[in-house]
């Protein structure tokens, strides 16, 4: 556990400087993101606890780049004590995010609960939420508009001739979601889910201070997504897949990692030692190409954006490089019932 942290701790201050703030939550690497895509994936693992950090970069060769970090913790608790096989799994995940000229930053703080229903031997149900105050803020000094253009340049003295009545706001943010994972003897683990970001629909404007004067309330944001893995052993495959549309935009990322194992994780220790790579597709244009290892049941993972898409020209074909690092651990003795799986 010490090791855990530590490793969670250095990669933290290694990337403070360049991370510290942070845009909208966006993660090539989703299946390492769980409690942002799913509440209901909270505590939906094989073991005792979770943590894990995640941090990107992208549109570095175009403009400011936009920057995130998250880390996030998650656990199983009470467990038989709400049914046989049942048990609630209970976290938290926070974010930082810069994104663009202006430096508009994003905070945002998460609590997330599921319920974990065992239906059979192999299949559980699981539903959850996820509760949360997001805050935003602006540096207007770092832009400029088209009123400020004095025939030969942009300056800054000149009235922006922008009606904002405020440079940063908050508001409370809710998430819904359900998933259902199966087991196939011992083969194949797989997980599938869907959730509702923005459910509670909260306003969102630097000029309004309600929907009257704008259309700044957020829309809903439905994710579905699948993850899972098929043991080969001592080699894994892991096809995942995740489609989230919000308002007139969508997004779809798909691929799979490929793990060899040359030590397997289980449940009596915390030995493991593997190497992965992966290849995925985001269908509004890039393919993403990743590489890791895992050692002592720390998995971490690097992967680059390559933009093949209209914005290709202008990025060089540079999008964003992003890593994570998790870890999955047990307080005591393997309990004699099934978990959900971990990814």
């Amino acid at each position: 556990m010490k090791k855990v942290f530590t490793v969670l701790i250095f990669g933290g201050l290694f990337l403070g400087k360049n991370w510290v703030y942070a845009q909208d939550l966006h993660f090539s690497q989703f299946y390492c993101s769980p409690l942002s895509i799913n509440p209901a994936l909270t505590g939906n693992f094989n073991g005792d606890y979770r943590v894990g950090l995640n941090a990107r970069s992208q549109w570095a060769a175009v403009t400011v780049p936009y920057q995130t970090l998250s880390v996030y913790g998650d656990m199983g608790v009470a467990q038989d004590m709400v049914g046989d096989n049942n048990w609630i799994g209970i976290g938290t995940s926070f974010f930082l995010d810069r994104a663009g000229d202006g430096e508009l930053r994003t905070i945002k703080s998460l609590a997330h609960v599921a319920f974990h229903k065992h239906l059979n031997d192999n299949i559980f149900l699981s539903l959850g939420a996820g509760f949360g105050y997001i805050q935003k803020s602006i540096d207007l000094t770092q832009l400029t508009f088209s009123s400020q253009w004095d025939g030969i340049g942009f300056d800054g003295n000149i009235n922006n001739l922008e009606s904002f009545e405020k440079n940063k706001f908050g508001y409370l943010d809710v998430s819904s979601g359900l998933a259902l994972s199966f087991l196939m003897e011992d083969r194949f683990i797989g997980t599938i889910g869907a959730s509702v970001q923005h459910i509670n629909r909260p306003l969102e404007s630097f000029y309004f201070t309600d929907n009257n004067g704008g259309n700044n309330q957020l829309g809903y944001r439905p994710v579905i997504h699948f993850s899972s893995d098929i043991n080969f052993s001592p080699l894994h495959v892991y096809p995942s897949a995740m489609f989230t549309m919000t308002k007139k935009t969508n997004e779809m990322v798909l691929g799979a990692n490929v793990g060899y194992f040359m030590q397997e994780p289980n449940d009596d220790d915390n030995n493991s030692m593997g190497v992965f790579s992966g290849l995925w597709y985001r269908t509004t244009g890039s393919f993403i190409v990743l590489v890791g290892f895992e050692m002592s049941r720390v998995r971490l993972l690097l992967n680059y954006d390559l933009d093949i898409g209209q914005l290709a020209q202008f990025s060089n074909s540079r999008n964003g490089f992003e890593l994570s690092i998790s870890h999955v651990g047990s307080f005591r003795e393997p309990p004699g019932r099934l978990y959900c799986p971990r990814f």
